[in-house]
């Protein structure tokens, strides 16, 4: 697996844990849920930039 297809699936892993973070934080009224969610989103977005910009 090329290093970029292994970051891109990290980053989308990611985002629908952090999708699922926020939805039980939202429906529990968590806010530390709800804030962890939204640091997962920052970090998705960071690892998609990384993964455009990996070579291979």
């Amino acid at each position: 697996m090329p290093n970029k297809a292994f970051i891109a699936y990290a980053a989308y892993c990611l985002g629908f844990l952090s999708l699922c973070a926020l939805a039980a934080g939202l429906g529990l009224e968590e806010l530390w849920m709800i804030l962890g969610a939204i640091a997962g989103f920052l970090g998705t977005a960071y690892l998609i930039y990384v993964a455009k910009r990996t070579k291979n």
